[in-house]
């Protein structure tokens, strides 16, 4: 269930589960980029390369919420991605790698 706020926020969740309405509040990407020349939208997911996926027994670290999000924006046609980093000095090379191939190949 979603993360709630205040009562106005708590009484549209309540009606939504009347209805038989899914309500994510968390798990949302960490980042929505927007590159202008293409018109593009790519939602990013930043994890820290392989720290945290046995906690959750996922490839990326992924919590059960954020894979459910992950899931609703894919299927509504949104780019996710997941970048991972480590500490090691090529970083920013396959940061770089990850969000060209995102952006521009199709």
């Amino acid at each position: 269930m979603a993360g709630v706020n205040n009562w106005r926020e708590e009484m549209v969740i309540e009606e939504a589960a009347r209805l038989n309405l899914e309500v994510l509040g968390k798990g949302w990407p960490d980042f929505l980029m927007y590159h202008k020349e293409t018109d593009s939208v790519v939602l990013v997911e930043v994890k820290a390369s392989s720290k945290g996926a046995k906690e959750f027994k996922d490839k990326y670290g992924l919590s059960p919420t954020q894979k459910r999000m992950h899931q609703l924006l894919k299927k509504l046609g949104l780019k996710v991605i997941v970048v991972t980093v480590g500490r090691s000095n090529k970083n920013k090379e396959k940061i770089q790698n990850q969000l060209n191939k995102a952006f521009f190949k199709k």
